[in-house]
Formats: C-alpha cells, sequence, structure tokens
C-alpha cells in the first residue's frame, strides 16, 4: 500500500479512538462529579472523607483521558494532512 493510504487508515483509527476515548473521559467526568456532589450530602458521616479523595483522584483521572483523547485526534488530523 501507498504512504498516503497507510497514513489515511491510521488517521480514521485514530480519529475513532479519541472520539471514542474523549466521549468516556467527559462520561466519567461528568458521573465523577455528580457522585461527587451526592456525597457531599453524607460528608457528616465518618469514614466518607476517604470516598471523596477517590472521587477527587478519579476526576483528575478522567480529566486525563480527555486529554489523551483530544491527542488522538489532533494526531489524527495530522495524519490525514500528510501528503
Amino acid at each position: 500500500m501507498e504512504e498516503k493510504t497507510v497514513s489515511k487508515l491510521m488517521g480514521i483509527w485514530f480519529l475513532i479512538i479519541g472520539i471514542l476515548t474523549l466521549l468516556s473521559g467527559i462520561g466519567m467526568v461528568l458521573m465523577s462529579t455528580s457522585l461527587g456532589s451526592m456525597l457531599s450530602v453524607f460528608s457528616a458521616v465518618p469514614g466518607m472523607e476517604m470516598v471523596s479523595a477517590v472521587m477527587g483522584v478519579m476526576s483528575i483521572f478522567s480529566i486525563l483521558i480527555v486529554v489523551l483523547g483530544l491527542l488522538a485526534i489532533i494526531i489524527a488530523i495530522g495524519l490525514f494532512t500528510v501528503k
């Protein structure tokens, strides 16, 4: 196969992976923020500090996943523009 065709196919794969990663990361951000707001009601219960710390770490990871999805989409655009 030609290099153009290979780079276009790789670009399509990176685009699909990037979009899926972005959507899952956005879903994780929404889930962790909604869980965090629900858990703030139970903050008076002893032992809930650990759960809120886990939620904070999870939201950091989900933001990282969103960034990785954006990076994959940028790589896909770069592969599409290869001459």
